[in-house]
């Protein structure tokens, strides 16, 4: 249901505010643990870092992103 919601508002306002690639990763954190919980095993440490390590992927590259499409010098 977190996961739901989180996808919700990130497609209602990711044009409107700045933190929406919090947001973006977020939902794929989220995205991943729910992968992870329907296995055999559940939610595991490794899952959990993994899940970290995406989301701060995703912060990165989607702040990248933006400021290019912006003409922001990064």
């Amino acid at each position: 249901m977190l996961l739901c919601c989180c996808i919700v508002l990130y497609d209602a306002v990711h044009k409107l505010v700045t933190i929406s690639p919090l947001l973006m990763a977020l939902c794929r954190f989220l995205l991943y643990l729910v992968a992870a919980s329907a296995t055999l095993e559940g939610i595991t440490g490794l899952a959990v870092w993994s899940a970290v390590v995406m989301a701060s992927y995703i912060v990165g590259l989607s702040y990248l992103a933006r400021n290019e499409s912006t003409g922001v010098v990064v």
